[in-house]
């Protein structure tokens, strides 16, 4: 409606279009909008790198930044969080070190948090330490659920520990501590651990927030939490066991199908040939949900993209846009 009245050279709802498409998951139009802009302010700059960030389009996120204008601070937390999901550390460490060298900014909390992401994510947890300590960033609680969480995905137990410990010092009690934590035990199959963190969340009241995943079909938004009820619930389990037997999945594999995610695809498969199928979840998205999307869309020939908490995961014909690095 925007566009067909006219308002596209309008800076701000040019710029408010560019964000609602990478939102919404529709990058490839917000990057359309964004080239066939006359103008374009630091804002909306800011708005196609960040886009681009967060559908794991790092290449052209860095490619945008050295092609726009003046940055500011908003400008490298997109610039940063494309390193991040990229794995490229040194050149992170550049332009975080670029923003006070060559602009003279003074990094901000995202701008810490974003470092300790792409240290700690690459497993370089020595420097995360010393970063933490040399930045005084100890008593931010999002540092360390940052640490905490890629602790759980290298084991590092006893940096996981502290992590958690940290939180806790901080009262910053969720959910996600307590399961991160447990998690890392159980890879380590410390298991009396584990049932010690469990009492430990229980005795506190802290419940874990249960997954659950939308997807819209012909208008209508259809909601899947694990092991709930939809009125086509038979269809999804057999549609999930059909895709199970062509993907040769095995039966360890098979008790994960509940997940919300696996619901919500199964049910857009059934339900209409679309050209994408575009699912939302609240948490996180798993490893095996994710290996398990990737697949699909390759016996399948289908787009599936996926909005978890973090970012946006593109997966077609096999491989997923975070290259297996989220």
């Amino acid at each position: 409606m925007a566009i067909k009245s006219g308002l596209l050279p309008d800076m701000y709802v040019s710029c408010a279009l560019v964000d609602m498409y990478a939102k919404c998951g529709c990058i490839e139009d917000a990057e359309t909008i964004f080239k066939g802009l006359v103008r374009r302010d630091t804002v909306v700059w800011n708005t196609m790198i960040c886009g681009f960030s967060m559908h794991g389009w790092g290449d052209k996120a860095l490619q945008t930044f050295h092609e726009g204008n003046l940055p500011d601070e908003v400008t490298f937390i997109g610039v940063l969080s494309a390193c991040s999901h990229m794995g490229l550390i040194e050149e992170g460490k550049q332009h975080f070190n670029s923003m006070s060298n060559v602009y003279g900014m003074i990094p901000r909390d995202e701008h810490f948090a974003c470092m300790v992401d792409i240290l700690s994510r690459a497993g370089r947890f020595e420097e995360v330490e010393s970063f933490v300590e040399e930045m005084k960033l100890t008593s931010n609680p999002s540092i360390w659920e940052i640490i905490l969480g890629a602790c759980a995905k290298h084991g590092n137990v006893k940096f996981g520990e502290k992590s958690a410990q940290k939180l806790f010092e901080l009262n910053h009690e969720t959910d996600s501590t307590y399961i991160l934590l447990s998690n890392i035990f159980a890879s380590k199959g410390r298991w009396a651990d584990v049932k010690r963190v469990r009492a430990m969340m229980s005795s506190k009241g802290v419940k874990k927030e249960p997954g659950c995943s939308w997807v819209e079909i012909n208008n209508k938004v259809h909601v899947f939490v694990s092991d709930g009820v939809h009125p086509n619930i038979l269809k999804i389990h057999l549609k999930l066991e059909e895709l199970g037997q062509k993907l040769s999945l095995t039966e360890k594999k098979e008790h994960l199908n509940h997940h919300s995610e696996k619901l919500a695809l199964a049910f857009a498969l059934i339900s209409s040939q679309m050209k994408r199928i575009q699912i939302f979840k609240n948490l996180r998205i798993c490893l095996d949900c994710h290996n398990f999307m990737k697949l699909v869309s390759n016996v399948t020939n289908q787009e599936i993209i996926v909005r978890d908490i973090n970012r946006f995961h593109h997966f077609k014909g096999g491989c997923c846009s975070c290259h297996d690095y989220w």
